[in-house]
């Protein structure tokens, strides 16, 4: 019986435990670590894929075009991703589920890197036995990076991904 009550209480101890909604900043990573959203369908696609350089900042926002399995645009939140930072060696892998199908190539990814003062190259895997598009980008240096997901309403659904030096 004790068990069974320490079993029942122990999700109130650990929320206890963790700091008010105020102090947390969702989709905020300092050095190293990693941020997953979106939601499950039936197959995505990436459409595009843009850097946005803030030199001022110190900051490259990466926007990544999420569309259907056919290659449509989308309402609503993009698919699974996974959003991780590496600190040694310094790198951001983002992997993006249910996407068998990119508009975005290797050569895309390396023109589009080119411009990039953070970034010193990239690679793009994709995997079609898990239907995995994996993007791997080295950093100069290791950095910070902020995460968001940007509702398709008007345009297609985006993941937003802003890296900081």
């Amino acid at each position: 019986m004790v068990k069974l009550f320490s079993v029942l209480l122990l999700p109130l101890f650990l929320h206890a435990a963790l700091p008010s909604s105020q102090k947390l900043q969702k989709g905020i990573i300092a050095d190293q670590g990693a941020v997953s959203g979106g939601v499950a369908g039936n197959g995505f696609s990436m459409l595009k894929m843009q850097l946005v350089s803030m030199p001022n900042a110190k900051m490259e926002r990466y926007i990544f075009d999420i569309g259907d399995l056919k290659g449509h645009k989308i309402k609503g939140l993009p698919g699974f991703y996974h959003v991780q930072l590496v600190k040694n060696p310094p790198q951001m892998v983002i992997d993006f589920s249910q996407m068998p199908v990119s508009r975005v190539f290797e050569n895309d990814l390396t023109k589009t890197l080119k411009k990039s003062v953070l970034v010193s190259n990239g690679k793009l895997v994709s995997d079609p036995v898990d239907k995995t598009l994996t993007m791997v980008l080295n950093l100069k240096k290791p950095g910070k990076m902020k995460v968001m997901q940007v509702k398709g309403e008007k345009e297609t659904s985006k993941l937003v991904v802003d890296l900081y030096n």
